[in-house]
């Protein structure tokens, strides 16, 4: 059998970026939005309008090879809940040991009769979207307390994306009313600037969940100097568990599917016999990949 016909085995992870600011859509409500819907043409139009949001057109433009800011409206999609969704996607070659990545990332956005609620999701799940991922599935360094941190503080993160509304909201007048239902409590002294530490300290305010995480996070516990025990204020997108603790859990998720890819992965390898030339890049590749089932899956049954 000659070289081109060995087939390239490719593994799929399925991410949600800002999981919580919107849950999984029940299956059949997804839908596609027409480029000529008006609510999101005015939408999006309103969004660029703003400084902070034509800085996010801009950046979506790079992301998604833009023409225009109104061609964002081709990667947004209706559904039940606003998310942002990336699928990351490895194709192994056994023979080569050669593995390449891709990244499709595809906005979701939640029906609703008010526009400042859309503009302001919209902002959110772009803050998302056009962001550097901030961490890799397959990192074999990768830990709960890690995740968590990342996913609120690091870049394209919670935190960034709360902020991301506020600056917006202040800068459309007809949004006075939401800027002061979402922003008012983390103005400074001044009442004219965000504070980005008011804003952390509600993330990490976590209620009775507090005993469970400084449970399950042991040692790491210092790495959320913030976690603390007082009534939550910002829940997950299903309303029933603050941040982190939907978190820690999309953590365990994300890290099972990881491990069944690279579990698979390694069978494969193992079944093919790379080319004497390839060998050395084969089995530096293998024990990368062994390397992430040690340290990340020595614990889970597949």
């Amino acid at each position: 059998m000659g070289r081109n016909a060995i087939p390239k085995y490719s593994f799929i992870l399925f991410l949600c970026i800002g999981l919580l600011s919107g849950s999984q859509a029940l299956p059949g409500t997804e839908e596609g939005i027409r480029e000529q819907d008006p609510i999101l043409k005015r939408a999006v139009t309103m969004l660029v309008g703003t400084s902070g949001g034509k800085l996010l057109a801009e950046k979506a433009a790079v992301l998604w090879k833009l023409k225009a800011p109104e061609e964002l409206i081709q990667h947004l999609r209706w559904s039940s809940t606003s998310r942002t969704d990336a699928v990351l996607t490895r194709q192994f070659d056994p023979i080569t040991g050669h593995e390449s990545r891709s990244r499709e990332v595809t906005v979701y956005l939640k029906r609703t009769s008010s526009m400042p609620d859309l503009v302001l999701d919209i902002a959110h799940e772009l803050v998302h979207a056009t962001s550097r991922p901030a961490w890799d599935p397959y990192d074999p360094g990768l830990t709960p307390g890690k995740y968590i941190w990342t996913s609120l503080e690091g870049e394209g993160g919670e935190i960034e994306a709360v902020l991301s509304e506020c600056r917006i909201s202040a800068e459309i007048p007809a949004f006075k009313p939401m800027f002061h239902k979402r922003c008012n409590s983390y103005l400074d002294p001044t009442k004219t600037l965000v504070d980005r530490t008011k804003v952390r300290q509600d993330f990490y305010r976590v209620g009775h969940w507090n005993r469970e995480l400084m449970r399950e996070l042991g040692a790491e516990v210092v790495m959320l100097p913030l976690l603390n025990s007082e009534e939550p204020r910002l829940y997950s997108s299903t309303g029933s568990t603050p941040y982190p603790v939907a978190l820690l859990r999309e953590y365990r998720e994300v890290t099972s599917a990881a491990c069944e890819n690279s579990k698979k992965r390694a069978e494969i390898a193992k079944s093919k016999t790379p080319a004497r030339s390839l060998a050395s890049q084969a089995n530096l590749l293998a024990q990368e990949n062994q390397n992430f089932l040690q340290h990340r899956c020595k614990n889970r049954t597949f």
